[in-house]
């Protein structure tokens, strides 16, 4: 529902939320089923390998990249990022 109060601002009623069809929830199981289990810190380095992403990265001040590990210290950081956990529960010892 939409609907314009006194001072002309707009509302909006959400929208009743719809079942998925059937087809759809067939081809969620089905691309589920065909999408690989991998480990997404391994699959980072592997990209950064092909691509050398890892080199567009650089220090803030501007200086060479001391650290010997940086592509690794990347994935870490990415992946805590991402998933929302932090970076010290995606380290490996």
């Amino acid at each position: 529902m939409v609907r314009f109060d006194e001072h002309g601002r707009l509302h909006l009623k959400a929208l009743p939320a719809e079942a998925d069809p059937q087809s759809l929830a067939n081809l969620r199981v089905l691309t589920s089923r065909m999408l690989p289990r991998v480990d997404l810190p391994e699959l980072l380095l592997e990209v950064f390998a092909w691509t050398g992403a890892g080199e567009a990265f650089t220090s803030i001040t501007g200086g060479e990249v001391r650290l010997a590990e940086l592509s690794t210290t990347i994935a870490v950081l990415l992946v805590g990022e991402v998933c929302n956990v932090g970076w010290q529960p995606v380290i490996k010892p």
